[in-house]
């Protein structure tokens, strides 16, 4: 073959081939030889980055090969890390932390970047280097150990009981003195603060708060008065208060406020809430200061009201005292609250969003803690010197009036039950009457009813106990005969303008629920924040014998009206039967509190 080609070419031919092929195979040797290292150089992974970290322009270890390892970064706050290349060709930074799915980027050789920590305690930033072919390096960890945010500098239980020091919280040294004021053992949580809108007030010897910087308050506030101004708490100069939380009764509206200066009339930044308080009723308020940007914030039972910027540079530093029940007003002291407090606290921070959800969801000893708006035995009625009957509430004494019963003694009402002992017996009779002129809890928030029900005809559809007006129920809970197999239970909620309604309705054994038995019927409504258009929503549920029924969810739910039992407004058919123990609660109902008051061997355990 070699001589044919060398024949076809000719021979002159031939030999310039030759020269010609010398030099190019030995530029492909050249190039084969270095091909490896260029393909080596290309797939090498960029190694893991360096990373540091500073907090407030202090550097902090990372404590991963620490034994022991200093809380210095608090949660909450911005840390700055600084990411460096450890190897050529770094284009950009990828990076997370541990337990999160989240992952952000950086681009750029080196980068600085502020990051806050998602928990407290020992907690991992994993940083990892890309380089220009989107090649990743492995981890490099950042383990610091966060400190928990910032406590309360002011917290106030009033669970004290007696006496005329309300004692600040674990570690801090702000005692409340009382002037008038009380202590009462029925508040939101355990026990509250009673003030009589007169003269009463409780104060600090010093503000406990900056309020140049920013701060946040919160409390549980019960009024009872629609007609009086009332300072829940305040922080004060010389001539008037730099910062209030308190009631207007000219818009009838909550308000949280600070002064431009201390001055008699000074200018005041104002955040109001939407609508007016439901007098008689808890209500939990938090209000906060951002100082940076000068904005107040109000919140009432968990929403947010309304957000007011103010000139963040006449913030100015009260040096007088903190005031619980009043504040200073036009250089006089005044305002005083007329009315009930529970767990008031102050931040020197701006609270975050999960902390208010807790504020608005108390827990003790890690269970929920269900409030007592009333408890009606419903075991007599008395005659009171105005000559009506009531029927006591042991909680608040809003007691129930009693009339239209056969007989002038409407004590006779109320029967002997061979289950029960003394009950209240209703005959489904239009004239007869058990009922507050008033709400005792603010249905637009979290609330529960339970009560004894004992059914006289259980062929016939009957209202039990409702909140509302003659026309339209803010919540009602209510019998239906059902069908053949099973009875219906039910736990009704209108919205904010009463023309629909949610309804959890369900669905009993006929075999479960004989005639003549006892029934434990209980209606609970949960309060979840906000839609997208910012209305009010939640969840409503019906359990029988503290096994739940069914549950359904509305949105911008009605708020007040009169309690009354046994009888229907525009819609629905009287109550006849026996009812026992009534109670109406503020916040969840946890199992526990439901075992407490209504106990039962088959469904709490022995």
């Amino acid at each position: 073959m070699a001589r044919w080609f060398e024949s076809a070419l000719g021979r002159d031919h031939m030999k310039h081939a030759r020269r010609l092929l010398v030099p190019f195979v030995a530029a492909l040797a050249l190039v084969a030889a270095a091909l490896p290292t260029a393909t080596a150089a290309m797939t090498d992974r960029p190694a893991p980055p360096d990373v540091t970290a500073t907090y407030q322009g202090t550097p902090l270890t990372n404590c991963e090969t620490q034994t022991t390892c200093a809380k210095v970064a608090r949660l909450g706050e911005k840390i700055t890390f600084t990411f460096k290349p450890a190897s050529p060709d770094v284009a950009s930074y990828t990076y997370r932390w541990t337990g999160s799915g989240n992952r952000g980027s950086a681009d750029g050789s080196t980068v600085t970047i502020d990051l806050e920590a998602p928990d407290s305690g020992f907690t991992t930033l994993n940083v990892q280097s890309i380089n220009s072919i989107g090649q990743f390096s492995d981890d490099t960890r950042f383990v610091l150990n966060i400190a928990p945010r910032p406590g309360p500098v002011g917290s106030w239980t009033f669970d004290d009981g007696s006496g005329t020091t309300a004692v600040d919280g674990p570690g801090l040294a702000h005692p409340l003195t009382l002037s008038g004021a009380a202590f009462e053992s029925t508040g939101r949580i355990n026990g509250a603060l009673v003030l009589d809108g007169a003269d009463d007030y409780a104060s600090a010897t010093e503000s406990v708060v900056d309020t140049s910087q920013s701060f946040s308050i919160s409390a549980w506030v019960r009024p009872t008065s629609a007609t009086k101004l009332g300072v829940v708490a305040a922080v004060n100069g010389t001539k008037s208060s730099a910062a209030g939380l308190g009631y207007d009764p000219a818009s009838k509206r909550w308000v949280f406020a600070r002064s431009a200066a201390d001055v008699p009339n000074p200018t005041l930044y104002k955040a109001s809430s939407k609508e007016a308080p439901v007098n008689g009723t808890w209500s939990h308020l938090f209000a906060t200061y951002d100082a940076p940007s000068g904005t107040l914030k109000l919140f009432v039972n968990g929403r947010l009201q309304q957000e007011t910027a103010s000139p963040a540079a006449n913030a100015w530093k009260a040096t007088g005292a903190l005031t619980v029940g009043r504040g200073l007003l036009g250089g006089v002291t005044g305002g005083n609250f007329a009315g009930s407090l529970d767990h008031l606290q102050i931040w020197q921070r701006v609270l975050q969003p999960e902390e208010l959800f807790a504020l608005q969801n108390p827990r003790v000893n890690d269970r929920v803690a269900t409030g007592e708006a009333s408890y009606w035995p419903l075991d007599t009625a008395l005659r009171g010197s105005d000559q009506v009957w009531r029927s006591p509430d042991r909680i608040r004494a809003a007691d129930l009036t009693v009339s239209g019963f056969r007989g002038s003694d409407q004590s006779q009402a109320f029967v002997d039950d061979p289950d029960h002992g003394k009950v209240l017996e209703l005959t489904g009779a239009t004239r007869e009457n058990v009922s507050l002129s008033r709400p005792t809890v603010d249905a637009s928030t979290s609330f529960a009813v339970a009560v004894w029900v004992k059914l006289a005809d259980p062929t016939k559809p009957a209202t039990i106990v409702r909140q509302g007006t003659t026309t339209k129920d803010t919540w009602r809970l209510s019998y239906d005969p059902g069908d053949e197999y099973s009875t219906r239970w039910s736990f009704s909620r209108a919205n904010g303008n009463g023309t629909t309604e949610a309804i959890a309705i369900g669905a009993a054994d006929r075999e479960s629920t004989p005639p003549g038995d006892w029934h434990l019927l209980t209606g609970e409504y949960t309060a979840q924040g906000t839609n997208a258009l910012g209305d009010p929503v939640g969840e409503i549920r019906v359990s029988l014998d503290g096994f739940p029924l069914d549950n359904a969810y509305l949105t911008a739910a009605r708020r007040d009206g009169s309690t009354v039992l046994g009888k229907p407004g525009s819609t629905g058919a009287p109550f006849a039967g026996r009812l026992d123990d009534l109670r109406l609660y503020v916040g969840e109902l946890s199992p526990t509190k439901l075992c407490a008051d209504y106990p039962d061997p088959d469904r709490c355990g022995r």
